[in-house]
């Protein structure tokens, strides 16, 4: 199960999956289908309108292939592609999502641009100061309080003040923190933790950095006055 994460709002993960929208007994409604691996090469001129045997798994086309004895043994039912369906999937909450289907995979790719926005979400977050307990912010005070603004390279943060009410900044550098894209750092997810809390920031300030690094957001305030965002513990002050 994905670990839930308060930072991430709306979809991730898109992709887009091709499938055959078949109809067949006169009494029945249409069914949905994979392609079979071995057609996927087919436009979906090629498809669409077009005879073809399918069982619970995929579809193959018939008219004008050829189709190996050993697959059509196993689709047992007979129909038409009636339409080429581009579904688009994400993951909410860490559960994957069918969010809809369109025509053609161009649309698709329309709607998954729109709807990840690319670099165009915001990457600045404002919240309650108390989603740190205390220990951390004496020990972020103790060592920071008299340098920041301050960039600690070594640790992918940079730290600053922001008001006088005591709001704290934090900038953090190459998000997102995953391994796949730490990957050009020569560096995991995994150990870029152990490498700041190593240089000694609290473990409670590197867990909330990740779950902000992971969601790709790179400045993130810590107020007093600040709203608190469900999903994360909350401290006494």
């Amino acid at each position: 199960m994905t670990q839930y994460n308060p930072f991430i709002h709306g979809y991730t993960d898109f992709r887009i999956e091709r499938t055959l929208q078949i109809t067949y007994e006169d009494d029945c409604p249409p069914c949905y289908r994979a392609l079979h691996p071995s057609q996927q090469i087919l436009s979906d001129t090629q498809l669409q309108c077009f005879p073809c045997i399918f069982n619970d798994d995929f579809a193959l086309v018939t008219e004008g292939r050829e189709i190996d004895t050993a697959l059509s043994d196993r689709c047992p039912y007979n129909g038409l592609v009636r339409n080429v369906l581009y579904g688009i999937l994400a993951e909410q909450d860490g559960q994957q999502k069918h969010i809809g289907d369109l025509y053609s995979l161009a649309e698709a790719q329309s709607v998954v641009r729109h709807l990840s926005f690319g670099g165009g979400y915001n990457r600045c977050w404002e919240i309650r100061k108390t989603h740190l307990p205390i220990s951390a912010w004496n020990s972020l005070y103790e060592r920071f309080s008299t340098k920041m603004p301050i960039r600690l390279p070594s640790v992918l943060v940079s730290l600053f003040w922001c008001n006088e009410h005591g709001a704290v900044g934090f900038r953090l550098h190459n998000t997102p923190w995953t391994d796949e894209c730490l990957e050009i750092l020569e560096m995991t997810a995994a150990a870029l933790r152990q490498e700041q809390l190593a240089f000694g920031l609290d473990e409670h300030l590197v867990d909330l950095l990740h779950l902000a690094g992971q969601a790709d957001i790179r400045f993130l305030v810590l107020d007093p006055f600040a709203p608190t965002l469900k999903g994360l513990p909350l401290y006494d002050d």
